[in-house]
């Protein structure tokens, strides 16, 4: 069932993305490795790194190919819900637990 999902949405996304020209950038994939680097760091209470040692571990995520792979796919998924909301009306609508359990 997972399967089916994420297989759908894949096609979406696909679709989404021919359509209207979607890419993910070389500067996006970048800064979202810098960004991903900061967050680990500020995990460990590395609150003030030298830039030569985040840049370093940059470009570490860069030479790794599914991280490279996933973060575009994450970056290209990003842009084609945002044109899928920008297509859609959001209606509220109340439902038992059961019903919501049933969607899912």
């Amino acid at each position: 069932q997972n399967f089916t999902k994420n297989l759908r949405w894949s096609l979406i996304v696909n679709k989404l993305g021919k359509e209207n020209d979607l890419k993910a950038e070389q500067d996006e994939i970048v800064e979202r490795a810098r960004g991903q680097v900061l967050n680990q760091m500020y995990q460990f209470g590395l609150y003030n790194p030298e830039p030569e040692q985040i840049e370093q571990l940059v470009a570490r995520y860069l030479q790794d190919r599914d991280f490279v792979s996933r973060t575009r796919d994450s970056i290209l998924e990003e842009k084609a819900f945002e044109i899928i909301k920008d297509q859609v009306t959001i209606q509220d609508k109340k439902v038992s637990l059961e019903e919501f359990n049933k969607a899912f």
